[in-house]
């Protein structure tokens, strides 16, 4: 174990430089970014098409998603500059029979 040995043998045999301390080797290898949602919708909506291109042979020309108004404000996906077209039935999307009526407000 790293903690069980002297600091000047904390020594990396490969390229010389010194280990980090027990515990430390994780957290600074990595990188936490905390980005906005309206930063990763905006690049999904920018690299959808080409992905899409790719694996089914043509290019979608709209993108479509669906807030609980009730719940949620749409925020984020109006800060990625989506448009909002209208309100759906109130239908949730496991209702297949058309038997689970949600609040349309």
């Amino acid at each position: 174990m790293i903690h069980d040995v002297p600091d000047n043998e904390r020594i990396c045999s490969g390229c010389g430089a010194p280990y980090a301390a027990f515990g430390e080797e994780t957290s600074d290898q990595i990188d936490w970014q905390v980005l906005p949602a309206s930063y990763i919708l905006s690049r999904v909506a920018r690299r959808l098409p080409g992905d899409w291109q790719l694996a089914y042979g043509y290019q979608p020309v709209l993108l479509e998603t669906f807030v609980e108004s009730a719940r949620f404000t749409g925020a984020s996906y109006r800060a990625a500059n989506w448009i909002r077209v209208g309100q759906t039935k109130g239908r949730g999307k496991l209702d297949r029979y058309n038997q689970y009526a949600l609040s349309v407000t």
